[in-house]
């Protein structure tokens, strides 16, 4: 019988990279991409500390509650999750993260000196504490990654009221953002609700990069950039996203 494969990832995203393996991965890629500098490393993508234990001497290193920074915490030096996806099923059970701080370093040891992207928590949109807890970079190639989504319940509002507060703060302290995925409407008939009216000429305005989310025709009233596999784009975001591009190239 074939044994169940945990980490395939098969059934939902993990919340954080594990220590088991991250490292060495990004070890390998580095060590295989740190003679292009035209690639960027995105050392997790959307992290999200949802079942993980609080750190045991977090008050006395913040003087904060609990609850308050456990997480930055966590995603910057690692913590002991409970919950992990795989094969369609939920399994429990301590593990051990790998921190972005840990990723970072398994970066530079190897001579990378590759721009690497940290996200904040709440699957990368939540960036209200991201520069007290950014990793050191010695190289000061260290980018925020954004996920920039319109709230669930307005595509004209950002997923959280002070978005552009903390990315503000962000580009105040001398980093640069990279809006790694966004969405907008896609339907039949739509017009761009998020993009023409507010992320993207706040982009231009504080020299921010961008990707949408999804090269997919899956036909959706939001998240898609095509109609078909000849790349025909959607209306709204499609529309929005290539007039954007084209503007840039």
């Amino acid at each position: 019988t074939t044994p169940l494969q945990p980490l395939s990832n098969t059934s939902g995203q993990q919340e954080m990279a594990d220590a088991d393996n991250s490292i060495a991965f990004w070890t390998s890629i580095a060590s295989d991409y740190k003679s292009y500098p035209n690639v960027i490393f995105d050392l997790f993508n959307e992290p999200h500390i949802d079942n993980f234990a609080y750190p045991a001497n977090m008050v006395a290193v913040t003087g904060e509650p609990p609850e308050i920074t456990s997480e930055w915490l966590i995603l910057r030096d690692g913590g002991v999750g409970s919950v992990n996806y795989g094969n369609q099923q939920t399994f429990t059970g301590s593990w051990q993260s790998a921190g972005m701080q840990a990723m970072l370093t398994a970066v530079r040891a190897v001579g990378a000196t590759n721009v690497c992207m940290t996200a904040g928590v709440s699957w990368a949109q939540d960036n209200s504490q991201w520069v007290k807890y950014a990793p050191v970079d010695p190289l000061k190639q260290l980018a925020c990654s954004w996920h920039a989504y319109p709230a669930a319940s307005n595509p004209a509002a950002p997923g959280f009221p002070n978005n552009f507060a903390w990315a503000a703060a962000i580009l105040a302290a001398g980093y640069p953002i990279i809006i790694g995925e966004t969405r907008d409407l896609s339907s039949n008939g739509a017009t761009s609700q998020w993009l023409t009216p507010t992320l993207l000429p706040w982009a231009d305005t504080n020299s921010v990069s961008v990707m949408a989310w999804s090269w997919n025709a899956w036909g959706a009233a939001d998240d898609d950039l095509i109609k078909d596999a000849t790349g025909t784009q959607t209306d709204g975001e499609g529309v929005a996203f290539k007039n954007w591009c084209v503007n840039h190239a």
